[in-house]
């Protein structure tokens, strides 16, 4: 195996060990690993957003729509850069983890 091949496995292996992490505990006091509990994280970005390509167009409604957002991964997905802030615990590492293990070809 090359140098390229077996960093690339080790890589892989630490991407699936992710899936089986603890992540919460729940109210029967059973942990809860991150394939099984993770709540995929919403981003500041909705699908009008993207329809307007960031412009917002103003109608004669009597109370506004209320906004469907994207899903981190869906984010992830369609764009080639992505960037994560968020309050201490707000879930950028659980997400980074997430995305990793499904990347790695676990819980697609």
């Amino acid at each position: 195996m090359t140098v390229p091949t077996v960093l690339r496995d080790t890589l892989f292996s630490k991407a699936r060990e992710f899936g089986s992490a603890p992540l919460l505990s729940l109210p029967d006091g059973s942990i809860a690993d991150l394939q099984e509990g993770y709540i995929p994280l919403l981003v500041n970005f909705s699908f009008e957003d993207r329809a307007a390509k960031g412009l917002r167009k103003l109608t004669d409604q009597t109370e506004p729509e209320p906004a469907v957002y994207f899903s981190a991964l869906e984010m992830a997905r369609d764009y080639p850069a992505l960037l994560l802030a968020g309050e201490t615990g707000s879930g950028k590492t659980s997400f980074a983890r997430h995305l990793a293990f499904r990347l790695a070809g676990e819980g697609l």
